[in-house]
């Protein structure tokens, strides 16, 4: 029986991981449960059950953090991209939907996002040059020792 079970759960895993690849492809695209269900060869019903099911979340609860995931790397990775710029590359049609989902998901505004994280990604590196300064100092100490 327990073999019986696993594969199911193997199949299920599989019509998931196609309805994945087909999120990730179409990011961009609105999606609704009859593509999604069709994707998987479920039923509405039975998709969204399974969905639910196996990964914790609605499929479109899914979608949406997929999309501010995506944002949230587009704002660290493309600094010359403008908000609204990602916000489209990530699958928003809106920019204040995308602003509000952002800031609620996150807890802080995408501009106040990329502000911090660019501030701490300058702190970091003052970090470790000063961190590279003392350890070079280090070991002209340590020759100097020998």
């Amino acid at each position: 029986m327990s073999s019986t079970i696993d594969k199911n759960r193997n199949h299920y895993i599989e019509r998931l991981n196609k309805v994945f690849d087909y999120i990730d492809e179409n990011i961009e695209s609105e999606f609704n449960l009859d593509d999604l269900s069709k994707t998987s060869n479920f039923s509405k019903f039975h998709f969204s059950r399974v969905f639910n099911a196996m990964v914790g979340e609605t499929p479109f609860e899914f979608i949406q953090r997929i999309k501010l995931e995506r944002a949230n790397i587009l704002l660290r990775l493309k600094p010359n991209l403008t908000i609204t710029e990602i916000a489209y590359e990530s699958g928003f049609n809106d920019l204040s939907v995308f602003s509000r989902q952002f800031t609620y998901h996150f807890k802080t505004s995408p501009t106040a996002f990329r502000k911090q994280k660019i501030q701490k990604s300058n702190i970091s590196q003052t970090i470790f040059s000063k961190l590279n300064t003392f350890v070079l100092n280090l070991k002209n100490i340590t020759k100097w020792n020998n």
